[in-house]
């Protein structure tokens, strides 16, 4: 059945590492879990060691008698940094205006949508950053302001935005530790319509992905 995480479900202030009925284990550890149907399942990922083959194994009724493994799937784990956007459906950047009060998005895609306007601040949520001070675990609930550690540039529909307007890059506060958020000052400039963002991290470059719409 459909089972989201909710504060019941966390153990000691950390995401549950079963949730539904369901555990998801990476090179035999337990990873977080998040979310849970019955064709989908959101978890994040441990802390792996080094860039190389990785098993994925689903597992359902864990520690139970009745327990049922799948088969492993094997992924590539990547380099530290592996920087890109949340997305609202694949379409459109996921974004929210700096109070929270609004969904920055097409209203074809969420209803109740928002275009920005050139100059707005923004929060855009990302992942795959790197590390941050202080420092939180996978699994972790973001008890408080955390920083990356390492640089971080971004573009908005081809104009690359100062450091001074990136407000803030790191954890979110009160989400899991893999949740990002950056608060961004839009260049003043950007003209109306859908303007791509490209995120870098340390290096390591974002695909040209989803856009943010910008409206005068």
């Amino acid at each position: 059945k459909t089972r989201l995480v909710t504060s019941a479900d966390y153990v000691s202030q950390r995401f549950p590492q079963s949730l539904g009925c369901m555990a998801i284990a990476i090179n035999g550890e337990n990873a977080p879990m998040v979310y849970v149907q019955p064709d989908q399942i959101n978890f994040q990922a441990p802390a792996l060691s080094g860039v190389g083959p990785a098993s994925v194994v689903a597992i359902a009724n864990p520690g139970a008698p009745n327990e049922l493994r799948s088969d492993p799937i094997t992924f590539t784990s990547q380099q530290a940094y592996a920087p890109a956007c949340f997305t609202f459906d694949g379409k459109s950047v996921a974004a929210t205006s700096a109070d929270g009060a609004s969904l920055i998005v097409d209203p074809a895609t969420v209803p109740k949508g928002v275009p920005a306007k050139p100059g707005d601040i923004v929060v855009l949520y990302a992942t795959g950053m790197g590390a941050t001070n202080p420092a939180f675990a996978p699994g972790d609930i973001v008890t408080a302001a955390a920083s990356v550690t390492g640089t971080v540039s971004l573009s908005v529909g081809g104009i690359a935005v100062p450091s001074t307007d990136i407000l803030y890059a790191g954890l979110s506060p009160q989400s899991i530790s893999g949740l990002y958020q950056l608060n961004v000052r839009l260049p003043a400039l950007l003209p109306d319509g859908d303007a791509a963002i490209s995120l870098a991290a340390n290096g390591p470059q974002s695909s040209q992905g989803a856009p943010i719409p910008i409206k005068k």
